[in-house]
């Protein structure tokens, strides 16, 4: 969920820097990607370490590690920060997958 508000925030970087608002996105600055990227490490492994604690089988680490880690790395590595349209895009693509993995 960080990644997709984090994105969503973007959209409204400039009007939040003028009315002093301090999200994630202008904290991070030009440093958004890489940022981004700890979190879908710390995610990623994470979920790995509960899989091999509870004794998850391969098809746990290609469907509930590898595929979210994948996904939402290609998120952050090809929006447009500065592009409140793809930023707009790219968060409501992100928002219809984490509904679906909301129902299971």
């Amino acid at each position: 969920m960080t990644i997709y508000d984090t994105i969503y925030g973007c959209q409204d970087m400039r009007d939040d820097t003028k009315a002093g608002v301090r999200s994630v996105a202008i904290r991070l600055g030009e440093k958004l990607r890489h940022g981004l990227s700890v979190v879908i490490a710390i995610f990623c492994l994470t979920m790995a370490y509960a899989g091999f604690m509870n004794g998850q089988f391969l098809s746990f680490y290609v469907m509930g590690v590898a595929a979210p880690t994948l996904l939402s790395l290609w998120y952050v590595w090809t929006f447009n920060p500065h592009d409140p349209e793809d930023c707009r895009k790219k968060f409501i693509v992100g928002s219809h997958f984490t509904c679906l993995l909301k129902r299971y």
